[in-house]
């Protein structure tokens, strides 16, 4: 209920216990969620955007260009697997970003993709808004 009206993000979301995750699912839907005591019940709003965040596999290498997954692709399906099919079905946009050298980027070059991704948002957030 502390995200309400906001944003909920989960670092490492497969990391986190099936039950936590599968706990998600009825506020997501119902956007509140109740809490039931031995004496009491208590219901309170919860109208959030979940985000979640997680590597493509365990060891993090998936897909990397740089280093090898040992256990490739077993490793990745099984990470994945953490997650339920509901839980996931209430996810609307999956983004895979990859992996780069923030350091090998030039200050110049970094102010480039910096502005770049600014326009990009502002042109995403416009886009969404009239939906």
């Amino acid at each position: 209920s502390l995200a309400h009206n906001g944003v909920l993000f989960l670092d490492e979301l497969a990391e986190f216990p099936r039950q936590v995750l599968d706990g998600l699912r009825q506020p997501l839907e119902n956007q509140e969620i109740t809490i039931s005591r031995a004496n009491s019940c208590a219901t309170y709003p919860a109208n959030f955007q979940l985000i979640g965040a997680m590597n493509p596999c365990r060891c993090g290498f998936l897909g990397d260009a740089t280093k090898e997954c040992k256990r490739a692709p077993l490793c990745g399906e099984e990470y994945k697997n953490k997650i339920s099919v509901p839980l996931l079905d209430r996810i609307d946009i999956v983004v895979e970003v990859g992996q780069f050298d923030f350091f090998a980027i030039q200050e110049n070059n970094l102010k480039n993709i910096i502005r770049d991704q600014f326009y990009f948002q502002s042109y995403l957030n416009f886009y969404i808004m009239y939906l």
